[in-house]
């Protein structure tokens, strides 16, 4: 359950690696934005998104991460090696964050994966899936950084049923030992912006939910468009934030997903869901469980990796590598 607060002054600030720690914030700002006052932290990625969605909430402007993945080399690779980048953002955020507060008279910050977004002086929340980070090398020192920057948090809040045997995260969010990573440790639940509705008449085969970094999403969204091609009997519709410049042909149709009630009906509606294995999109699907899914994992992204056997095994989705797609008979 989320945290109830009253007559603050709050800033919400998600991570813009991908659109699902926006995406997972929007009920936490619905929730709270009717008793205080609430700041929404947006950088170019994002900022459009939040608008649509939001637009009498002010936005403050953070750094942009800009990370990107690459065709062939593994995720986690590609991120290490943008190590450097990445903690020059985190440095700058928090050099703002110290503007910030005073000069908004900020009461709370809450961070959905911006290390950098806290200040000593208020309280300072951060929102995290992966307590025990999955890494195929260095996992120890990962775990020690990754704790390292917890700590300059006074809560953290972990989108997530606290029993495990109820777990959408399984090991990602319940590590052996709480205490060994932070003292003040809240399950919150999953967090979700859709709504189970009542199906409609089928209105898609195949649905395509896309997310994550470029170019692996535009890569996964070119071999569907491929396997849609192959197969013209199938009605495939592909779903992305910005489906604006994208025109229908065929059997192939593109929605917009920023409305969460479009995107709710869609999914209902679909015989069966295509996406990636993040969190934040796996969030969104437990609400239609039981489902048809078809998860294709970020290749080289351990968290995906793990997320995606986890849900084959616990929710009977189906588990296709990127390298198969093409294959999928459809």
């Amino acid at each position: 359950m989320i945290p109830t607060f009253k007559n603050k002054r709050i800033l919400i600030a998600p991570l813009d690696w991908g659109i699902g720690h926006a995406t997972r914030c929007v009920p936490i700002i619905e929730h709270l934005k009717t008793d205080n006052t609430v700041y929404i932290g947006a950088t170019p990625a994002n900022r459009h998104f939040f608008s649509t969605l939001f637009p009498d909430l002010p936005q403050l402007v953070l750094p942009a991460y800009n990370v990107r993945y690459h065709a062939f080399l593994p995720a986690w690779l590609k991120v290490l090696l943008q190590r450097g980048a990445i903690n020059k953002v985190i440095a700058a955020e928090h050099q703002l964050l110290k503007k910030l507060v005073p000069t908004e008279t900020i009461d709370i910050i809450i961070s959905d994966n911006r290390f950098g977004c806290y200040h000593k002086d208020v309280t300072s929340i951060y929102i995290t899936h992966q307590l025990n980070i999955k890494m195929p090398v260095l996992g120890w020192l990962a775990q020690r950084i990754n704790k390292n920057y917890l700590s300059h948090f006074q809560e953290i809040w972990v989108p997530d049923t606290e029993n495990i045997d109820t777990s959408l995260g399984g090991s990602l969010s319940h590590p052996r030992s709480l205490k060994r990573i932070h003292s003040n440790i809240r399950y919150i639940g999953p967090l979700s912006r859709l709504k189970k509705v009542a199906p409609e008449a089928a209105n898609s085969d195949y649905l395509l939910i896309l997310s994550g970094p470029e170019p692996q999403q535009s890569i996964l969204k070119n071999m569907v468009i491929q396997l849609a091609a192959k197969y013209a009997g199938k009605k495939v519709t592909i779903v992305q934030i910005d489906a604006s410049n994208l025109s229908d042909t065929g059997n192939l149709k593109f929605i917009n997903g920023t409305q969460p009630e479009t995107l709710s009906k869609r999914i209902a509606s679909s015989k069966t869901i295509i996406c990636r294995s993040g969190y934040s999109t796996l969030m969104d699907l437990h609400h239609f469980l039981p489902l048809n899914i078809i998860l294709v994992p970020t290749p080289g992204q351990p968290e995906q990796m793990y997320l995606a056997k986890y849900w084959e095994k616990r929710f009977n989705c189906r588990v296709v590598k990127q390298e198969d797609l093409l294959q999928l008979s459809l």
